[in-house]
């Protein structure tokens, strides 16, 4: 009797244990599926996700409003409803690259989930190609037990929820792109019915934008903006900033300038419009707010293209073209460092670093009157006002989602980021000193010899060196006039020392501008004129501007002359190629830069054919 007392209290005991296990898996699992299905608006509220259920304890994504090149599915509702992401990368067909994020009850609002851990993963088979985006959709979900989790460092709003179908029918309509004002009625009437929700409000502000109402985006975000911020949500606050830039987003301009329909002409004519933008606020694609890559090469060639263009211009005597064109790089260099990546800040350090040798030669060659000194003085005001000297050392700051990401798997050398940073602003306020030294020079005779007589350009003092405690230095030479920074390596050898950053960010010398008694290139104001080679050259005894585009380093523009005597001022262009004309000899195993070999004008470079591609930039010299 006994025995079968203890036997019974075993099944039972066993049995409510198991029955204890179910439940807690299966229970909540069962109650949490019922309160998933909903209409979401995403990350801030410019998508929209609408979950279904599926079955007693799975959900799907019947519908979504992202980005089209991306793909998502439900793989987990309990513990964490998961929402795995795949994007298909077009220039590489074995390539799959894939975020998972997983999601929780939101903690201070009912109905809402917040991203609590994130995972990203990376398929490749290269035998095997994927033959559609839905095969390699497919690869990356059977992959993903090869994730790694990690945990955010605070849960981000992600899903906000709201059951109204117009928000469905506003997406659609957006979408469609063929009646923009439906959009925006749509938006106004989900406005009016939730008239205190952030996130309608960023929908609203989206529909206005692509209708291009920017004066309505930026009155409205004027009203709200104190209440983004206060909203502690990161993606409320990313969008507050993308809004109050509406129209004048130098990111969206810098699109719009490398656009394949634009040709030379055409790029040239919008380069000065930089100087309207307020703000550079790159993208994020959905999916913890990935960001889209800079088109690094596309965006340095066309920075070169106009600074040999600006060269050109000043041996025509174009020289306000010629300065808009260089003031408007060096201020696109500067919004690209106000951006909260590093990635498009360092872009945006060497844009400044080649667009402020633009500026140097010519605030030393192109000003000789009062009305040109002044002229570019309240340029370089405009652009000291935009300069901001610590702005990758204020990238520190974790403040986007993806950064909480990226900063958690990358460590970047942020001392390096800073020092080329500090490089750049050195030579930009170089080149405000030697322009002080010139007027001085050419309305008074002498060069400065104390700081007080960099007045009245710089009345006050010197700018400071971002390498040093005090000023920036100068020195006199019999012919010269010396303006430097002690540079990177923290140590002044007075000009001895050029420094290279080819040698290493952090190597050894001085930044500096060196301001000569004569002009190194006599750009006359009516522009050149020349009967032949030898006439050219005797205007130019120091040799032309360096060509950017030579193979050769520090190698001038080129010189030809046609059978008919014409003489023609020419630049490699972006197909680089120097070398291209070259005969086989000793010349071409030796290859002299004294002794360059003959080269053949080519086509007119013509960005339409792409941003590299064949052809060269060049000038007929006209005759007296």
């Amino acid at each position: 009797m006994a025995r079968r007392k203890r036997r019974m209290v075993w099944v039972v005991a066993v049995s409510v244990a198991l029955i204890a296990v179910v439940g807690y898996f299966l229970i909540p699992r069962y109650f949490r599926v019922r309160s998933i299905p909903g209409i979401y608006l995403v990350e801030g509220g410019t998508g929209c996700v609408v979950i279904v259920r599926e079955g007693p304890d799975t959900c799907r994504i019947e519908r979504i409003y992202l980005d089209p090149g991306l793909a998502y599915q439900i793989t987990s509702v309990w513990p964490k409803l998961r929402i795995d992401g795949a994007l298909l990368q077009p220039a590489s067909p074995t390539r799959m690259d894939g975020w998972n994020t997983a999601l929780a009850p939101s903690r201070t609002r009912r109905g809402d989930w917040d991203a609590v851990g994130f995972a990203q993963t990376l398929a490749l088979s290269a035998l095997t190609p994927p033959t559609s985006l839905w095969e390699a959709i497919e690869r990356h979900f059977r992959n993903l037990g090869q994730t790694s989790w990690l945990p955010l460092a605070q849960p981000l709003p992600y899903l906000h929820r709201l059951d109204d179908k117009r928000v469905v029918e506003y997406f659609d309509l957006q979408n469609a792109e063929k009646n923009p004002r439906a959009a925006v009625e749509k938006a106004q009437a989900l406005l009016k019915a939730y008239p205190d929700d952030l996130h309608v409000r960023v929908l609203y502000l989206s529909a206005a934008e692509r209708a291009g109402d920017f004066e309505e985006v930026r009155r409205r975000i004027g009203l709200w903006k104190s209440e983004f911020e206060k909203s502690g949500n990161p993606f409320l606050r990313w969008h507050a900033r993308r809004f109050a830039i509406a129209g004048r987003n130098a990111y969206e301009f810098i699109e719009q300038l490398l656009s394949p329909d634009n040709d030379l002409a055409g790029r040239l004519g919008l380069f000065p419009k930089a100087l309207e933008m307020e703000g550079y606020l790159a993208p994020r694609l959905p999916g913890l707010m990935i960001p889209t890559p800079p088109k690094f090469l596309e965006r340095q060639v066309a920075l070169k293209v106009c600074r040999v263009v600006a060269a050109l211009g000043m041996l025509e005597g174009r020289r306000e073209e010629s300065l808009r064109l260089l003031a408007s790089n060096y201020r696109l260099g500067q919004f690209m460092t106000g951006d909260t990546l590093l990635i498009d800040r360092l872009i945006g350090v060497a844009v400044k670093s080649i667009a402020a040798g633009g500026l140097e030669m010519y605030a030393l060659n192109c000003c000789e009157s009062e009305a040109e000194f002044k002229q570019l003085w309240e340029m370089l005001d405009v652009l000291e006002k935009g300069e901001k000297p610590d702005e990758v050392r204020a990238a520190m700051p974790i403040e986007y989602p993806f950064d909480l990401r990226q900063n958690r798997w990358v460590q970047p050398n942020l001392a390096e980021a800073q020092a080329r940073a500090d490089v750049s602003h050195s030579r930009f306020e170089l080149v405000r000193m030697g322009t002080a030294a010139k007027y001085r020079l050419v309305f008074l005779g002498d060069f400065p010899k104390a700081k007080e007589q960099f007045a009245p350009l710089l009345p006050k003092e010197l700018p400071k060196d971002p390498f040093g405690d005090g000023p920036m230095k100068f020195l006199t030479t019999s012919d010269s006039l010396i303006c430097y920074s002690i540079g990177p390596d923290k140590t002044d050898d007075r000009g001895a020392i050029t420094y290279d950053p080819t040698n290493g960010t952090l190597s050894a010398g001085d930044i500096f501008v060196t301001v000569p008694r004569q002009r190194q290139y006599p750009f006359p104001r009516g522009g050149v004129r020349a009967t032949s080679l030898d006439d050219l050259k005797r205007q130019f005894p120091n040799g032309l501007p360096a060509d950017p585009f030579a193979t050769t380093r520090n190698r001038p523009l080129g010189t030809t002359i046609t059978a008919e005597g014409d003489v023609y001022v020419f630049s490699y262009g972006p197909d680089v190629d120097e070398f291209k004309h070259a005969v086989s000899g000793a010349w071409t195993s030796s290859r002299d830069p004294s002794n360059p070999p003959p080269h053949t004008l080519e086509c007119p470079y013509d960005p339409t054919n792409g941003t590299v591609s064949e052809g060269d930039l060049f000038i007929r010299i006209p005759r007296p």
